[in-house]
């Protein structure tokens, strides 16, 4: 839990208030990770729709 979230809470210390860029580029992986799970499961979905009606 601390390796990651540590830094950034040390970088937001420092620049009292600004975003760290640190936390930005975590949400930003964790949001393309979201998506591509999204993307799969609407894949799988059709995929599954498509064996059903075929």
């Amino acid at each position: 839990m601390w390796g990651v979230f540590g830094i950034a809470g040390k970088e937001q210390h420092h620049r009292q208030g600004m975003f760290p860029k640190t936390s930005l580029i975590i949400v930003k992986i964790l949001l393309e990770i979201e998506f591509l799970l999204y993307r799969s499961e609407v894949l799988t979905k059709k995929n599954i729709i498509l064996l059903y009606f075929s």
